[in-house]
């Protein structure tokens, strides 16, 4: 019989009640001194003990192994429902630390997407040939949900006159996309679900996080704790309180940072073909204006299947 969400459920909770690394973060969160940066790297927990649990159910031979119309859309439904309930707490914090009112606005289930995963399986019959890819989407949807979350609710405070600030961090040894996009934004300038702050790629772990004008300057001392010791390399570190604002169409860097990270980059991304003399012109040696950025991570973007 084919294996479905119910085979496998009570396995992915306790799966997750025994990963510590879960728990602690877990435990921060509830204890009031997490921001949405905790409840990004928890949901990058959560999606891998997901993943976790059905790689011990993995297909052998084909799909059909998986009763897939029916495991997807409800095992990331739960995974939805358990990291929703971490934003909310935290962003319970940040509203009593501000001392708003207002109430928490809940990220919809991302069904497309959710389905999309579908219709990916069903259309690779044989399993092992997307395995991997598959197994990191499960992370991946994961902090999206804690994206959508920061997007939803910054923009209530938007609209209600509280200007936001939304924080990007890049992951220890991040690759140079997501350093490009790292850095300090105004919501107002990133709005957009589509803009580039918002977008991953496959095993991406970065982090999103947001303070507002009313948050104290304990609540941004988190922030920015967290920022300087838990997720980036001290030369990367984005401080949210001294960081200056800036709009998604600069990426912060000077020449001498690509300068530097060019031949890596290159071969990260296989600059092999006719394009390349444009990639290097875009990277080398350039202070990096408005529009240079935006070709450079545009064409990024194409080669490393960002999503968002």
């Amino acid at each position: 019989m084919a294996l479905k969400y119910e085979d496998i459920k009570g396995l992915f909770l306790d799966t997750l009640a025994k990963d510590a690394k879960a728990q602690e973060l877990l435990t921060m969160i509830d204890a009031g001194t997490g921001t949405y940066a905790t409840a990004s790297a928890y949901a990058a927990r959560v999606g891998d003990c997901l993943a976790s649990v059905l790689k011990e159910y993995a297909p052998g031979t084909s799909i059909a192994e998986w009763d897939i119309e029916d495991l997807i859309p409800k095992s990331l439904g739960l995974d939805h429902s358990i990291v929703v309930n971490a934003c909310q707490t935290v962003q319970d914090t940040m509203n009593a630390d501000a001392s708003l009112g207002i109430e928490f606005i809940e990220p919809q289930f991302d069904a497309d997407r959710a389905y999309g995963m579908v219709t990916e399986l069903r259309n690779n019959p044989e399993f092992v040939n997307i395995a991997d890819t598959f197994y990191d989407q499960l992370a991946n949807f994961s902090q999206n949900v804690v994206d959508d979350s920061i997007r939803s609710n910054a923009s209530v405070m938007n609209r209600a006159g509280v200007e936001s600030k939304v924080v990007r961090v890049a992951e220890f040894r991040a690759c140079p996309w997501c350093r490009a996009v790292a850095g300090t934004y105004d919501y107002d300038d990133v709005s957009e679900k589509g803009n580039d702050v918002w977008r991953r790629h496959e095993n991406c772990r970065c982090t999103i996080d947001y303070i507002t004008e009313r948050n104290g300057a304990r609540y941004v001392e988190r922030v920015n704790n967290q920022v300087n010791t838990q997720f980036v390399e001290p030369a990367d570190q984005v401080v949210a309180s001294t960081t200056p604002s800036r709009s998604a169409s600069s990426t912060g860097h000077d020449a001498a940072y690509y300068d530097s990270m060019l031949p890596r980059l290159l071969e990260r991304y296989n600059f092999t073909d006719a394009n390349d003399q444009q990639i290097r012109s875009l990277i080398r040696g350039l202070p990096l204006v408005a529009e240079d950025s935006k070709g450079l991570l545009r064409a990024l973007r194409r080669r490393t299947n960002v999503k968002g």
